[in-house]
């Protein structure tokens, strides 16, 4: 998971936030999905592009690489229509990504607006209209950051619980975090370890 303080929504926000994204992956083939913000066709160039040895910054993609937008169109706060298209690499590619996850079949942006939800629910700093917003920028750094630990390792999540083999009486499912169902660890977190865990030195 990864995140990013913007005020602006400009391109160096967008680099910053993609770089985090990118450093997190494991995969030269990669999906990248999003809205029409101006700034990510630029930023996406920039953080995950190839240059070669004429021309210094980056102007191609690695083969594998593909990118959709999806463009809402509002009228008076209703949704009325939905655009999707291919940025780079061909829908046909894309779809063919899309077919061989068993979560999603379209271009969307559900996924990261679902996990914005539960931000927003678990963390009363970043809730619109409200007089719970962070003084200072610092804080709510902190406050995103430590919500993002509780999220992937202290809370279970029933979409990835898994079905024991062996039911304990009247137990039937094993309950998993992010962080287990990553391999990263090994059982839910309590808040008591969380909060006194000390990370090994680089």
């Amino acid at each position: 998971m990864a995140n990013h303080l913007s005020k602006t929504r400009d391109i160096k926000d967008a680099k910053a936030f993609l770089e985090k994204v990118a450093s997190r992956l494991a995969t030269s083939k990669i999906l990248v999905t999003s809205d029409k913000l101006r700034s990510y066709p630029e930023a996406v160039l920039q953080v995950f592009g190839i240059a070669d040895m004429n021309w210094p910054s980056p102007k191609s993609f690695p083969d594998g690489f593909l990118y959709a937008q999806i463009d809402k169109e509002r009228v008076h706060g209703h949704l009325v229509a939905v655009d999707r298209k291919p940025v780079v690499g061909t829908m046909e590619q894309i779809q063919a990504v899309l077919d061989e996850d068993d979560l999603s079949n379209v271009i969307n942006t559900s996924f990261v607006e679902r996990d914005n939800l539960s931000v927003r629910q678990h963390n009363g700093r970043v809730v619109r209209k409200t007089l719970s917003y962070s003084k200072s920028w610092r804080m709510h750094q902190n406050a995103i950051d430590f919500e993002d630990a509780l999220h992937n390792f202290v809370r279970a999540h029933s979409s990835l619980r898994l079905l024991l083999t062996t039911p304990q009486g009247r137990r039937l499912w094993q309950e998993r975090s992010p962080a287990m169902a990553a391999g990263v660890t090994d059982h839910l977190w309590s808040i008591r370890e969380l909060v006194s865990y000390r990370p090994p030195p680089r």
